[in-house]
């Protein structure tokens, strides 16, 4: 027996009238997630389906994905010459930081906060929100967060030291 997190994510109202929008330019934030589809928008289940979304009704209906669709995320360039940032503040729940640079963050990043990186991440402190990152490599010490490199969820940690490069992927 295999213990799953599900996380479902709940959209607003206008989140749902620009869906195919916010698809096409945050795929990564919806991957290996369920959407909440609430009855009467039905019709936007065929959207879903399309990105390979998947989700659940409240009349029952649901629709999950065998697998990510990796191949919807595309690279556009393979190396790009970046600056680095040190980052010595503790990044706090509910804040939000983002960057094409490279990262290197000394201080902990707590539950609740976002990291959105294009460059490489390293985390030398307790991660424990969530990090998106698109860079050459990843490296956080003590991961006890949620992390999607190159389009992939990992799963949950559990304090363990995460490496992550380009070539080792997350296959």
């Amino acid at each position: 027996m295999k213990e799953k997190i599900i996380k479902i994510l709940e959209l607003n109202r206008g989140e749902w009238e620009r869906i195919e929008e916010l698809l096409k330019s945050k795929l990564e934030l919806f991957i290996g997630k369920l959407i909440l589809l609430p009855d009467q928008l039905t019709d936007k289940k065929n959207i879903l389906e399309k990105y390979g979304i998947g989700f659940i009704s409240g009349n029952g209906t649901c629709f999950r994905p065998s697998k990510p669709p990796r191949e919807r995320i595309k690279v556009v360039e393979k190396w790009k010459e970046r600056k680095v940032e040190m980052v010595e503040r503790v990044i706090r729940s509910g804040q939000t930081y983002r960057s094409k640079n490279h990262l290197i963050f000394t201080n902990r990043i707590n539950r609740g906060a976002r990291v959105y990186g294009e460059g490489a991440i390293v985390v030398l402190d307790e991660f424990e929100g969530e990090l998106i990152g698109e860079g050459p490599f990843l490296i956080v010490l003590k991961n006890y967060g949620t992390i999607i490199y190159k389009g992939e969820e990992l799963e949950p940690g559990k304090g363990e030291l995460v490496v992550l490069t380009e070539r080792s992927g997350n296959e």
